[in-house]
């Protein structure tokens, strides 16, 4: 008897206690494109451009005079922040070959889309990524 009265009562307390709730909805996923061109106007025959978002490697955008414009869509947890890093390897119609490098942080958000550009001084070359 005093075991079932003991039961009821946990039972009613439990009632009226309020479940933690769950119900948000879980963050969904943020999508962003990075394009890259072939850069003809400079002599460029084929580009290999590896991408890396916070340490991570995301993919190889390649050009080539078949294929002048290639996109990378990639996907990160949520929109903010992020540090992005490039390098890239090209060959040029004189037969030299170049290699080029950068990083930098972006802010993403769902949707953006990114384009690589390299930038020559003097002996240095430097990737950017910039928003279209």
């Amino acid at each position: 008897m005093i075991s079932g009265l003991v039961g009821a009562f946990f039972v009613v307390v439990g009632i009226g206690l309020e479940a933690p709730d769950n119900t948000a909805p879980p963050q969904s996923a943020i999508n962003f494109t990075i394009g890259d061109n072939l850069g003809v106007e400079i002599g460029q025959v084929s580009e290999q451009v590896e991408v890396s978002i916070n340490g991570r490697p995301v993919g190889t955008l390649t050009v080539n005079q078949n294929y002048p414009r290639a996109t990378l869509t990639v996907t990160v947890p949520k929109p903010g922040q992020y540090t992005y890093s490039a390098n890239a390897r090209a060959v040029f119609d004189n037969g030299k070959e170049g290699s080029c490098a950068g990083q930098g942080n972006v802010d993403i958000s769902d949707g953006k889309k990114f384009n690589l550009n390299a930038n020559s001084g003097g002996n240095t070359c430097f990737i950017v990524l910039q928003e279209e």
